[in-house]
């Protein structure tokens, strides 16, 4: 006999026979119910934040997006929340998710694409993926560039990110190229931090010729 299969059981399952509209209306209800849900969680989730209860707010946020997967919404301080609590992983997921659902919207609008991107790229990192950053921030670049975006301080931002990564990577002779670009753009298109900005790649070149034993370039 099954689980449950008893005279009860059936003569409850009898006498539960909706019609169609009944069942629309369930439907509806079901659906009504999991908005308002989700809504609920993801206001305490944000409230949660605001006390520092990270703990609460990442159980919260994670509710919030079971009850409404494709809300961008709840997906962006999802993403926030995990990041923070270090959680790289479930914020990757997520992440993922949002270019998935953004899909070919995104084609239209490709600097958010490369930001989205860049963000990637940071929680790769931050989980000693460094290749796969690299990667993500090579095609934000290419982004850039495609946009003619490449003397904005984001793409100097983006340069310097790439820079860091090929320093960790072993790439010296890459990550020089790519902090002489930066300076290049910095001194053409000054801002108020392109001094500290320009002196912090000076100090990195000249570390990297030190450590490969250019002491003349260094100096």
């Amino acid at each position: 006999p099954e689980p449950g299969n008893d005279n009860g059981v059936r003569s409850i399952s009898s006498s539960l026979k909706p019609d169609s509209h009944t069942i629309h209306t369930l439907e509806w209800l079901r659906e009504i119910g999991k908005k308002q849900v989700g809504e609920a969680s993801y206001k305490m989730a944000i409230y949660s934040m605001q006390q520092k209860d990270w703990n609460k707010a990442k159980k919260l946020i994670v509710e919030a997006v079971a009850m409404e997967p494709i809300n961008l919404q709840y997906l962006k301080y999802a993403i926030h929340i995990a990041y923070h609590q270090h959680d790289y992983k479930m914020a990757e997921i997520y992440l993922l998710n949002v270019l998935n659902i953004r899909g070919k919207s995104l084609e239209n609008k490709p600097m958010e694409k490369a930001n989205l991107l860049d963000d990637l790229a940071i929680i790769y990192k931050a989980q000693e993926r460094l290749y796969e950053a690299r990667k993500v921030i090579r095609k934000s670049l290419s982004i850039s560039k495609e946009n003619r975006e490449n003397q904005s301080p984001k793409f100097v931002e983006r340069l310097f990110r790439l820079a860091d990564l090929n320093m960790r990577l072993g790439d010296y002779g890459e990550a020089v190229l790519e902090m002489e670009q930066a300076i290049q753009i910095l001194e053409k298109n000054p801002n108020k931090s392109s001094e500290q900005e320009i002196a912090k790649a000076y100090h990195n070149i000249g570390e990297i010729y030190r450590f490969q034993k250019y002491y003349s370039n260094a100096q």
